[in-house]
């Protein structure tokens, strides 16, 4: 992926919304977020490659990228401090891997070249304002700063020579970040002149701080006001944000808890002075998708539904299905499908790159229902897997009262109510589902002092939720439990295949 790209088409974009809302002066601040990458430049800004192509267009190490696996093995094993803030895990999509693998493969043609490697949100930011200040959001997590037990952030230059990287820890770690900034801080003198001038906005407009989607998505949730006053304390509050492919599961506390599996705890992080934990899925959205795309009763569907959002379709067909089988729950309709979801590895809790998804109680049909059951399935999957990170934060201390869904998956009918049955928790759809750009505008209006801070910001863009209750009937309680036993097990049987073949499953 190129930088550079990135930058010209984000330019576009801009222009494209600016040209339409003149005069801008109404426009009060940027708040830059972004997918996760690590940005390879060298001193003067200028791309440096990160491919075995070697073509300097392709300067951006995608978060999802796998190349730094055995670098990532190599890192665990040292049992380092830092390693806690992971989990006691480190996963191939962290920064550190990343490096190592570009000193041990790409030494002449990148790592000896590279005068400064920042996530793609610092990469926008200094862009837009010259700064290489870097934000405390995207160095929480991705890389390895964060803030001790007693409050004091910081890199640790010992950590980068036991990985045999210390050449990052020269100079006050000037090539990762020597001056950090939490987000929503406005950064330098804000928009450059020429590039205000491209964007068709006032120079020195305020530029916020950034941060990566995810915890964006966070910040846009976190504040919705919930009906009742259900879990009115953000620390009882699990938010889930679902992207295109996977899901952040965040929660808060005053107070740093570690969660073995879960990343964290991370202060200042979204919120100010609040600690925050992570925990990921590889898949959410993204099986569904894969799920739909293979089944061969797909393009019949497509071809009659039109318009209509393929899951909404499904969900009509289950509801029939339901109906037709006398089932007082659709769910009940997969009793014997099981889906265990973690087609790339399960990244939280069990920290392991090596798992694979697994099916048991597939057919031959080639039906359209049989697509819907095994989209249901998938979708409990899910929740089974958000069940699964929820009770890990509350053996840890967490007191999760509510469950807030962002994302387009929010939307869905069908999974939220698996959640809130499977979770057994209350629900909230927020009614601006699209958290992501909601936490960037918050950061714009926090910076430009539109908002007095995040506090106020939240309380006038945040907006209203619906609140769904979890079903407490007996039967639907018991079905899960049983289901979600069955789940746990999946893990247990595919580790045990792996010690029949002779894998080493410990590692």
């Amino acid at each position: 992926m190129s930088s550079e790209n990135v930058w010209t088409n984000l330019i576009k974009c801009i222009k494209a919304v600016t040209t339409k809302l003149e005069p801008t002066d109404h426009i009060k601040g940027i708040g830059f977020i972004s997918v996760a990458g690590l940005v390879c430049l060298d001193e003067k800004g200028q791309p440096v490659t990160a491919s075995t192509s070697n073509d300097p267009n392709i300067n951006i190490i995608l978060h999802y990228d796998p190349r730094s696996k055995l670098e990532a093995r190599t890192i665990y094993k040292t049992h380092h401090e830092r390693l806690r803030y992971r989990g006691e895990r480190l996963q191939p999509d962290m920064h550190e891997s990343m490096l190592m693998w570009l000193k041990n493969n790409l030494k002449e043609n990148c790592w000896d070249k590279v005068g400064h490697f920042m996530d793609v949100t610092d990469f926008l930011t200094w862009k837009a304002t010259g700064s290489l200040v870097r934000s405390s959001c995207c160095l929480s997590a991705k890389w390895s700063y964060v803030t001790s037990l007693s409050g004091v952030p910081s890199w640790d230059a010992q950590f980068f020579k036991e990985i045999g990287i210390p050449e990052v820890a020269e100079n006050d770690f000037r090539k990762i970040g020597s001056e950090v900034q939490t987000p929503g801080k406005p950064l330098a003198d804000g928009l450059l002149e020429a590039v205000a001038k491209e964007m068709k906005l006032p120079p020195k407009l305020p530029v916020a701080t950034g941060m990566t989607e995810p915890y964006a998505g966070c910040l846009g949730l976190i504040g919705c006001q919930i009906p009742d006053n259900i879990a009115e304390d953000f620390t009882s509050r699990t938010c889930i944000i679902v992207g295109l492919t996977s899901a952040s599961h965040f929660i808060f506390s005053r107070e740093p808890r570690f969660v073995k599996g879960t990343r964290g705890p991370f202060r200042d992080s979204v919120l100010p002075n609040m600690w925050l934990n992570h925990a990921e899925q590889t898949t959410a959205e993204s099986i569904l998708q894969f799920i739909i795309d293979s089944h061969p009763a797909t393009t019949v569907i497509k071809k009659q539904i039109a318009e209509m959002h393929i899951h909404k379709y499904l969900n009509k067909i289950l509801k029939s299905m339901a109906q037709k089988s006398k089932q007082k729950d659709r769910a009940f309709l997969s009793k014997h499908l099981h889906i265990s979801p973690d087609y790339d590895g399960n990244r939280c809790p069990l920290g392991d790159p090596r798992i694979r998804g697994m099916f048991s109680g597939l057919t031959f049909s080639r039906s359209q229902e049989s697509l819907a059951l095994i989209y249901l399935a998938a979708m409990q999957s899910v929740a089974y897997s958000s069940r699964h990170i929820s009770s890990n934060f509350t053996q840890f201390g967490h007191d999760a009262r509510c469950i807030l869904i962002g994302g387009n998956l929010g939307k869905n009918s069908v999974f939220a109510q698996l959640h809130k049955d499977i979770c057994q928790l209350p629900i909230v759809i927020p009614e601006e589902p699209r958290c992501m750009l909601l936490g960037a505008a918050i950061l714009a209006g926090v910076a430009s002092n539109y908002f007095h801070n995040f506090k106020h910001a939240m309380q006038e863009m945040c907006g209203l939720g619906k609140l769904v209750l979890p079903d407490k009937d007996t039967e639907v309680v018991k079905y899960h439990d049983k289901k979600y036993e069955v789940f746990l097990k999946m893990y247990d049987h595919q580790m045990e295949y792996r010690r029949i073949m002779g894998d080493d499953v410990e590692g």
